[in-house]
């Protein structure tokens, strides 16, 4: 599940221009669904969960359950930049939320397990109070010098999983959540693992990144998914290897 935000200065002539942009919608794509809301028009196409959405002050693309590639879009993004040429178009942050199986399905002891290795600092303590680390997750700030990231992760079970991912407002991330209604469309062939490890991710770029084209947008959303899935497969190279040594 992916998002990604783009923002620019407000449109004053966005209320007659979004009527145009729906037009051009009905024209070019061919929609599974749309939205116009006021101040918020979208268009979903290939699958109700695959979405663009825009207002006075920017665009946001959404892919949810579905994993379709956000780049598949790109259409759609023509038609924005086309019919309401905003100026100064910058990213503001990418989201990717998803879950790795587990070859272990015993809940409580995977659980207990991320909870003692995330509680190593405090072991001692935690032993002289007569306490065992049963369950956790962690929120870790990360950055280089062209990104700041934050991070959530921990072991989650299949009825665990689905209540957080369609209800992205319970993260602890500062970033933008991931859209609650393209998440409650669970497609009838994905099925979540009994128990994996989950994580969400948020990025921004340090640096303003200025963008002028589909083409801009693509090659950014491309270059982040290539992060965060990095990221998320470190992670549960981590979290493995450790059972592997014993780390339960």
């Amino acid at each position: 599940m992916t998002s990604c935000r783009f923002l620019w200065p407000p449109i004053l002539t966005y209320s007659r221009r979004r009527g145009d942009l729906l037009e051009w919608f009905e024209a070019h794509l061919e929609p599974i669904a749309s939205l116009d809301d006021g101040e918020i028009v979208g268009v979903a196409v290939l699958s109700p969960d695959l979405r663009i959405t825009v207002t006075r002050q920017g665009f946001t693309l959404d892919s949810g359950l579905g994993g379709l590639d956000l780049i598949e879009l790109s259409t759609a993004i023509d038609g924005v930049l086309e019919v309401l040429a905003p100026r100064d178009v910058i990213l503001d942050s990418f989201t990717a939320a998803g879950v790795s199986s587990l070859d272990h399905d015993d809940y409580e002891a995977e659980r207990a397990s991320f909870a003692a290795r995330s509680a190593l600092s405090g072991a001692t303590a935690i032993a002289s109070a007569g306490l065992l680390p049963v369950d956790g997750s962690n929120l870790v700030d990360l950055t280089s010098t062209d990104l700041r990231v934050q991070v959530e992760w921990g072991v989650v079970r299949d009825d665990e999983l689905l209540a957080r991912l369609r209800h992205p407002e319970q993260s602890r991330l500062n970033g933008h959540t991931l859209d609650a209604d393209a998440l409650h469309l669970t497609p009838p062939r994905w099925t979540a693992p009994p128990v994996g490890l989950y994580s969400n991710i948020w990025v921004r770029r340090k640096a303003t990144v200025h963008v002028g084209s589909a083409g801009d947008v693509t090659a950014i959303v491309n270059t982040l998914q290539n992060t965060t899935t990095q990221i998320a497969e470190a992670l549960l190279s981590d979290y493995t290897s450790g059972q592997s040594k014993g780390d339960r």
